[in-house]
């Protein structure tokens, strides 16, 4: 009993642990980090859900994410080489599937981009569904794309006659490449 009460008081706690200044950083300094950005793949994937990719990536990365296609996924609807937006829907249809529209978004896009409607896939009536477009305007994006293999930038609209720089204005957040 003596022993007990006389014995050392044990060690602070504090010098048992490591302080932030005597463990190494983990990560080195050389490397940058990436801008990510989530897309909802969903439809005929073997993981369907949210995924997060690296900005710039394309829609067969977040196809390759999602663990894949199922049997009878039909690509043919589907862009592969279309970059990816944050917040992006990629849907897969399956064979003789429409790809369906989103649910509590005003436009749904042909490439499944949620919101926004893809100028190199959209349908005319997706597109007539855009404030300001009618059908002779759909008609003359979609001539425009086919003429020229669709669009690199949303600023390329501006080169599709009738649209100028306030209807771009008016168009830039609606629509993706």
């Amino acid at each position: 009993g003596g022993w007990w009460a006389l014995r050392p008081p044990p060690p602070p706690i504090e010098t048992l642990i490591p302080s932030i200044a005597d463990v190494a950083p983990t990560v080195s300094t050389t490397m940058r980090a990436e801008p990510l950005v989530v897309v909802h793949v969903d439809g005929a994937v073997v993981f369907a859900g949210l995924h997060e990719l690296r900005s710039g990536d394309r829609v067969g990365d977040a196809i390759e994410a999602a663990g894949g296609l199922t049997n009878g996924a039909d690509l043919r609807q589907i862009n592969l080489a279309q970059p990816l937006v944050d917040g992006q829907r990629i849907w897969i249809p399956v064979e003789g599937e429409a790809i369906p529209a989103v649910i509590g978004g005003d436009v749904a896009a042909q490439s499944g981009t949620g919101s926004t409607v893809s100028l190199s896939t959209a349908t005319e009536q997706q597109l007539q569904d855009l404030p300001g477009i009618g059908p002779s305007l759909a008609a003359a994006i979609i001539d425009y794309r086919s003429e020229h293999g669709g669009f690199n930038s949303v600023e390329e609209l501006i080169e599709v006659s009738g649209i100028g720089a306030v209807k771009l204005d008016g168009l830039r957040d609606l629509v993706v490449p």
